[in-house]
């Protein structure tokens, strides 16, 4: 990569994803449009190849120029239009605003670079070890009651707030699905969705939340009551087999 693009950052290596926070994060917000997305690119083009974002093919992805993308990213070009930013946004799966809008730039700890598919399973993986989500995981944990954590949608239009900020919903959408993890590897083994959607007022909240607690509470018990027959069982036959040499010791003498 050129030492103009990458000569503050440096990454700690993590395969084909790249976790610009922190210090690096402060770099790149004072970079200007053109250098950012220079940067960008560039990195992406070091984590892949040179086929997949080399300035030429970056270009014919978002339909534009050589020259054009050249101008942008040498700042001969300093203020491209939104639309062309979007254009490339879309290459590089990141938000336009990431590149045009300061009070959101500030407002975030920082961003991911790689692909969607990459970034899909990073976020999937450090949840399956850390047991909660990645803070650059578009999906967040918005704070409600002690113990209690909703994802909430950060683009969503009709998300109300009550008076003391905490989430307020007129309607409750739920959406089932059962994961599996073994405990000792954390590892997914199995994901299936129960249900896909359905709609519940507030009273059904409260009888959903103890039905299913009931239910797991009930396997936990049957659990417990197989493995206490599975001990009994090889006690039993452990029994019964020194019995049987105890029959055959007398037996010999």
């Amino acid at each position: 990569m050129r030492q103009s693009s990458k000569s503050t950052i440096t990454f700690t290596d993590k395969g084909n994803i790249r976790e610009i926070t922190g210090s690096n994060y402060e770099v790149f917000k004072q970079y200007s449009i053109g250098k950012k997305l220079r940067f960008v690119r560039e990195t992406l083009e070091e984590m892949h190849s040179k086929k997949e974002f080399s300035r030429g093919k970056v270009a014919k992805a978002a339909g534009m120029s050589y020259q054009g993308l050249k101008n942008i990213e040498e700042e001969h070009n300093k203020r491209p239009y939104n639309g062309t930013i979007k254009l490339l946004c879309k290459v590089y799966d990141l938000p336009l605003k990431l590149f045009t809008d300061e009070e959101y730039c500030n407002s975030l700890e920082g961003f991911l670079l790689g692909k969607q598919s990459n970034k899909e399973k990073f976020f999937e993986n450090y949840y399956k070890m850390n047991f909660n989500r990645h803070p650059l995981d578009p999906s967040y944990c918005v704070h409600i009651d002690e113990g209690e954590y909703f994802d909430i949608d950060p683009e969503a239009y009709d998300v109300i707030h009550n008076d003391d900020g905490s989430i307020s919903f007129d309607r409750y959408t739920v959406e089932i699905s059962l994961k599996m993890y073994q405990t000792s590897s954390r590892s997914l083994v199995s994901d299936s969705r129960i249900i896909e959607e359905t709609v519940l007022t507030s009273d059904d909240v409260e009888h959903l939340k103890e039905l299913i607690q009931r239910e797991v509470t009930y396997m936990k018990s049957k659990l417990k009551k197989s493995l206490e027959n599975q001990s009994h069982d090889t006690t039993k036959l452990i029994q019964e087999h020194i019995k049987r040499l105890d029959k055959a010791i007398v037996e010999e003498e």
